[in-house]
């Protein structure tokens, strides 16, 4: 059975399947993101919300732009990166 984790920040709504189709992934966005360990659930969770965050209220410090935030973030890459190109902020 599927169940779905509904993230609700400034009326931006973000669903995350909590059981995807192997426990190593996750889907977000209609994406699937595939982690190299279980507990890197609760870290897509954290970094999504983070970032529908940072959208929603229009705040990249201390970046001075999205654009340079979304760039920074890109470098870093790992799940952030993935969370970034499941919710097609990155092509």
């Amino acid at each position: 059975m599927r169940s779905w984790i509904k993230v609700v920040l400034n009326n931006s709504t973000i669903l995350i399947l909590e059981e995807a189709r192997s426990d190593m992934d996750v889907e977000l966005n209609g994406a699937m993101i595939h982690l190299d360990r279980p507990s890197d659930k609760a870290v897509v969770k954290r970094v999504a919300a983070h970032i529908q965050r940072r959208i929603a209220e229009d705040d990249w410090r201390p970046y001075a732009s999205k654009a340079d935030a979304l760039a920074a973030w890109q470098k870093l890459g790992g799940i952030r990166l993935k969370v970034l190109k499941a919710l097609n902020l990155l092509e």
